[in-house]
């Protein structure tokens, strides 16, 4: 599962490149909302939410998530960096990028001007790819740094 998390990971950046991409031409073209811009949301939306659901299962069964927290007991785990990271920063960092992905795409079916809808999604989108670029962990992050693409 280890590794199709990581390599879903690329899939998931793609889908928020694209999203952002589609939005912020629209926006600057200030174009009409068109459905296909809520439908490059929701795939971003939907792979969002695949990643979360295989990171449950790893942080319930893999070795950096629950498990560790019992073994260690939550006082070492927050003093050991790595620990940290996977337990509690990797978790909470990807949550909040996944509320905020909802947030756009929940903006992109209100009753508002399509100039509003744009601006909303794409702030809401770029955050939330700042927080997942941030709490990635990128084999370049001294310690907690994982392969580009795990098993190869």
């Amino acid at each position: 599962m280890i590794h199709l998390h990581s390599f879903l990971r690329y899939a998931v950046l793609v889908a928020a490149l694209y999203t952002l991409y589609k939005i912020w031409t629209a926006w600057r073209a200030n174009a009409a909302f068109e459905k296909s811009t809520q439908k490059a949301n929701l795939l971003f939306m939907i792979l969002c939410d695949t990643q979360l659901l295989i990171g449950l299962y790893l942080y319930f069964v893999g070795p950096w998530g629950l498990k560790n927290i019992q073994n260690m007991g939550m006082a070492n785990v927050m003093h050991d960096k790595v620990a940290r990271f996977f337990a509690v920063e990797h978790f909470a960092g990807m949550l909040l990028a996944l509320v905020l992905v909802h947030m756009a795409y929940a903006t992109a079916k209100k009753n508002s001007s399509d100039l509003a809808k744009h601006k909303k999604m794409f702030w809401f989108n770029f955050i939330a790819l700042i927080v997942m670029l941030a709490s990635i962990p990128w084999p370049f992050r001294a310690a907690i740094g994982r392969a580009w693409f795990p098993g190869m």
